[in-house]
């Protein structure tokens, strides 16, 4: 009997190795659990991460409502200028050639 070339081809695809084979089950477990456990240690880290962020904006949040309290009693450095110099400092600076 002659086989056609359809079956032929049917026949090297069937010939080509399968999952099992590619994959025997014990390391085919191995590597689904690692990839589980993966899997599980990435999304703790991104747990942590979001805890971490939710934490860092409460700081900035609280850091901004001090700065304003601040601002609004009073207690500010924003407009305090240089304070000048006294007799005795601007003679000293003289004697000392720095102007």
């Amino acid at each position: 009997m002659v086989k056609k070339k359809e079956e032929e081809e049917t026949e090297e695809e069937q010939k080509e190795e399968t999952p099992e084979e590619a994959f025997p089950r014990k390391e085919e477990k191995e590597l689904k659990m690692k990839a589980v456990d993966l899997i599980n240690k990435t999304n703790e880290a991104a747990e942590r991460l979001e805890q971490a962020n939710k934490k860092y904006e409460q700081l900035i949040e609280e850091t901004a409502k001090l700065k304003l309290e601040k601002t609004f009693e009073g207690k500010a450095d924003a407009g305090e200028g240089k304070k000048g110099e006294t007799p005795e400092e601007y003679k000293n600076k003289i004697m000392r050639g720095e102007l």
